[in-house]
């Protein structure tokens, strides 16, 4: 990719390659997404966001096995105080 413009007209021949696929108006989203405010609505909100969600089932999954372990300490003492 060079950002320069061609000093000769070149001819549809001379031309290596071809379209594949095209996606309408992305160079304006990619366009904003070079600006402070779009890189952060872009790029820096959504990894927060999924930061947090991942912060969030982390300490859901610590909580849990610690309700394990005090449910087993407990059965433990049960059964210690039976015996």
């Amino acid at each position: 990719m060079h950002d320069s413009t061609d000093i000769v007209l070149v001819n549809k021949k001379d031309v290596i390659g071809k379209v594949v696929f095209s996606v309408s108006f992305i160079g304006y989203i990619i366009d904003f997404a070079k600006k402070p405010l779009g890189f952060i609505l872009l790029v820096v909100l959504p990894a927060i966001y999924i930061g947090y969600g991942e912060v969030v089932k982390i300490v859901k999954e610590v909580k849990k096995i610690k309700n394990e372990k005090e449910k087993n300490k407990t059965a433990e003492e049960n059964e210690s105080k039976k015996s």
